[in-house]
């Protein structure tokens, strides 16, 4: 059941990121965080639409392109992952009260059945790390899903390694999250670096494991040339032809 409702979230998350654009910025760029536009603003891709995968090289075995989708699958929820500590830097920016710790400052001037303001930033912060920290386990999730189904000797073994050892900070930090911003900025930041490091990590592991084929999955595929356009190559080149010498003469 845990891992039913694990999936759900997955899927929720999933489709959050990828139904509001203007909001978790162009899924296949592998930049660092920026600030979360304002209602009603768009944000153009970077990424044109690309012809059937048989134009681009060969389709993928089954089992890579299952492998190629969970690692699109889990640079999409970075993208959520780098949003929300985006926004969780502004609220924190904002001021002394936007923390828990200025709950108490101005409880008696509140209206008995209204919240305060320092009670809606409670609120906030708290909804904004509950997100983050949905964001950071269902990443954790699919990197062991995928870990699971990685074709022994793949090059992508270290890669999803380095991933899963960078999950483990970046868990232990977003949980430490006090709503102080004399301590919590520092520690936004620092997350803002380790999700930028490892969507990169991903795309580099994409690349790697669909080396002279294309997913069929669009948004995998888009997230291929995504890579691609961010300057990221395949550890071995991609179809690589070997140039023949000619024979030397007595």
């Amino acid at each position: 059941m845990r891992s039913s409702n694990l999936a759900v979230c997955i899927l929720t998350l999933l489709a959050s990121v990828e139904a509001a654009p203007q909001a978790y910025g162009s899924l296949p760029v592998f930049g660092g965080p920026r600030p979360v536009p304002g209602p009603g603003s768009t944000v153009p891709s970077r990424v044109k639409a690309l012809p059937a995968p048989a134009a681009q090289g060969r389709a993928c075995a089954a089992d890579i392109d299952r492998l190629a989708s969970g690692i699109s699958q889990n640079i999409i929820i970075q993208a959520g992952e780098l949003s929300t500590a985006q926004s969780l830097l502004l609220f924190l920016q904002a001021g002394p009260d936007a923390g828990p710790a200025a709950s108490n400052a101005t409880a008696a001037e509140s209206p008995p059945n209204a919240a305060s303001n320092p009670d809606r930033k409670v609120a906030q912060f708290t909804a904004l790390k509950g997100q983050l920290l949905a964001f950071v386990n269902a990443g954790v999730a699919l990197r062991v899903s995928n870990q699971a189904i990685t074709p022994s000797g793949s090059l992508i073994i270290n890669g999803l390694a380095q991933v899963a050892n960078a999950q483990q900070g970046e868990l232990a930090m977003a949980s430490s999250l006090s709503g102080d911003p004399t301590t919590d900025i520092a520690t936004v930041q620092s997350l803002q670096k380790a999700f930028t490091g490892g969507r990169r990590q991903n795309g580099q592991n994409l690349l790697d494991v669909t080396q002279n084929c294309m997913p069929s999955d669009p948004t995998a595929q888009r997230t291929v040339m995504g890579a691609l356009g961010a300057g990221l190559r395949p550890a071995v080149p991609i179809a690589v032809i070997p140039v023949s010498t000619p024979a030397s003469t007595p």
